[in-house]
């Protein structure tokens, strides 16, 4: 997009219906971007040029700006400029699929980083979900940073049964996709799962892996799978940088909802962040 068209399309109308500038452009940029007349990598102007150009002040520039990239919308380089990202990786509450094939689908590139893998004993809430028993030999446990776009973006432990994955330990497991390597090895394959999505903060390991402050906000996802035989095969928890991920769901009108045999989703009230 020309600078100019990109002008005429930020100019902000006089009625502000209560937002402040700052909101209403950082929000006027949002839109061009979702639209994608603003693309991965474009350059915006810089700060005193858009302020000139828009009529607003340079601090309410920045602001909008600030507010995009704390969305993850835009990246502000020190001493280059500020650049969309566009880098949310969608990923779908309803279908029961790896983050390697998210990220595909979303045209990213990826690596693991594996930071620990090996029979640990596992603790209650663990035990529960794969039916194992407490020893350090009946489960494995799997710790793992999913780079996108060389961006570190993900944190999770994963943790499997013995009997299902115990042959696994000692293998590289940095670039090849767990459930595929479950079907090709053991004949061990996903059929359905299920899955809680709430928000919280990174701790300071999860934080220093994830190349982010203390405290920053993520989403937590506990997720169990299961084979077709009602058999747990394993039981995750990620950390998704909630500056690089967004989540989508179909909904249906309560009337054909009812009609349905199965519900699309549910919400539960957390009275403690038990994590």
């Amino acid at each position: 997009m020309e600078e100019q068209e990109l002008f005429d399309r930020l100019r902000l109308a006089e009625d502000d219906g209560g937002l402040s500038l700052a909101v209403r452009l950082r929000d006027r940029i949002d839109q061009l971007i979702d639209a994608g007349l603003l693309a991965d990598g474009d350059r915006l102007p810089p700060e005193r040029r858009m302020a000139e150009a828009l009529s607003v002040s340079r601090p309410t520039v920045r602001q909008a700006l600030e507010g995009l990239e704390r969305r993850g919308s835009v990246l502000r380089r020190h001493g280059s400029g500020t650049y969309v990202t566009n880098a949310k990786i969608e990923g779908n509450l309803h279908v029961l699929s790896a983050l390697t094939d998210d990220v595909a689908q979303n045209r990213r590139t990826s690596r693991t980083k594996v930071l620990q893998f090996g029979f640990c004993a596992p603790d209650i809430t663990v035990q529960k979900a794969l039916g194992v028993e407490a020893d350090a030999l009946s489960a494995v446990r799997l710790i793992r940073v999913r780079v996108i776009d060389d961006v570190p973006s993900t944190y999770e432990i994963s943790w499997m049964p013995a009997a299902i994955a115990g042959h696994l330990v000692g293998r590289d497991l940095s670039d090849v996709s767990l459930f595929r390597l479950l079907a090709e090895t053991a004949d061990v394959r996903p059929d359905h799962g299920t899955e809680r999505l709430r928000a919280s903060t990174l701790a300071e390991d999860e934080a220093r892996e994830l190349e982010c402050p203390v405290g920053t906000a993520c989403f937590l996802v506990d997720r169990t799978t299961y084979a077709a035989d009602g058999v747990p095969i394993e039981y995750a928890t990620t950390l998704l940088r909630g500056d690089r991920f967004l989540y989508s769901t179909r909904l249906q009108a309560p009337a054909r909802a009812a009609r349905s045999d199965e519900p699309l989703g549910g919400f539960e009230t957390l009275a403690t962040d038990d994590r």
